[in-house]
């Protein structure tokens, strides 16, 4: 986090009372810590001794869960969405091997294309085609 973010995370913890008890240094290092699990996933016990200890900055980061405080700050932090709203983009492509194509005399429906688990139907490309059109 530069000094940039946490200027405009320190004017909304100030906000909150009993979140920040005027040790800028330890709430620093306890929203990196925090940062760090979520951004690794590792386990709590794995949290880098740098960071201080990870039962300390666990039962910290639970009770901030439990008043509702993280919910506060990242409502205060996020942008506001445009007037005109947003486009999503998929880049999501389908393929077939070339050798999925078909035995000689096969049908599709006993191929089955597009039906694995994870896959997309080719037979939807052109409705999702036509909708990525008409957005923009």
């Amino acid at each position: 986090m530069d000094d940039a973010q946490w200027a405009s995370l320190m004017l909304v913890m100030q906000q909150i009372p009993r979140a920040w008890k005027r040790d800028e240094v330890a709430l620093r290092r306890f929203i990196a810590a925090a940062l760090w699990i979520c951004r690794t996933g590792a386990p709590w016990r794995d949290l880098p001794e740098a960071l201080g200890p990870w039962s300390t900055v666990y039962h910290r980061w639970r009770r901030w869960c439990l008043r509702g405080w993280w919910e506060l700050i990242f409502e205060a932090l996020r942008p506001s969405l445009p007037a005109d709203g947003l486009i999503l983009l998929d880049s999501t492509t389908c393929k077939a091997h070339r050798a999925a194509s078909g035995a000689a005399g096969s049908t599709a429906a006993a191929e089955a294309l597009g039906r694995s688990r994870g896959g997309c139907a080719p037979s939807s490309m052109p409705a999702l085609m036509a909708r990525a059109v008409s957005c923009g």
